[in-house]
């Protein structure tokens, strides 16, 4: 599998897809920590902090199937907005366990933020057919999946990090940029 890696990623286009979905998945497999870290630490509630993710993965679910077809209408251009509204609405999240919001600020905080996530998948499901070719889509496939399993790896890693050697805000706030990336590099 590791040559037909090679020859995908000699593709055109094909490294820049894969540092967005690196990015993305990295991300991705980090919100629910870093969410209850930064939550929990501006209430010292755990309640507070898990209805936080699950506001956060309410919002992002129950809107799924609308941005997917969102994509599938305007194509994947609109990813960056997508991922330009969610990284503000993070940021928001952000500014209100800084600022020691009410719960309930930081609930819908977190929701929008959850309504606003790209849907990777389903971008990159569309995007890697035409950057692989139809001879190894299923080598770009495979390597989007290997990148995913990577995230889920190291983006809990890195939440757990800084927040361990700044804070958990900071933790938060870092899973921004990964995500801004997705949409700039898509």
């Amino acid at each position: 599998m590791l040559v037909s890696y090679r020859a995908v990623l000699a593709r055109p286009g094909a490294r820049r897809l894969a540092l967005a979905c690196s990015m993305g998945w990295l991300s991705f497999a980090a919100y629910g920590l870093a969410v209850v870290l930064a939550v929990r630490e501006a209430t010292g509630s755990f309640a507070t902090a898990g209805g936080a993710v699950a506001a956060f993965s309410a919002g992002s679910s129950l809107l799924a199937p609308a941005r997917g077809r969102l994509v599938d209408r305007r194509g994947v251009r609109v990813v960056a907005v997508l991922a330009a509204a969610h990284a503000l609405a993070m940021a928001l999240l952000v500014v209100g366990c800084v600022a020691r919001w009410p719960p309930g600020g930081l609930l819908g905080a977190a929701a929008v933020a959850g309504a606003c996530v790209p849907p990777l998948i389903a971008t990159a499901r569309a995007l890697w057919p035409a950057v692989a070719g139809g001879d190894l889509v299923r080598a770009g496939h495979a390597l989007n999946a290997a990148l995913g399993d990577a995230g889920q790896v190291a983006g809990p890693a890195l939440v757990g990090g800084v927040a361990a050697l700044a804070s958990s805000a900071a933790a938060a706030l870092a899973l921004l940029f990964p995500g801004v990336a997705v949409g700039a590099v898509v």
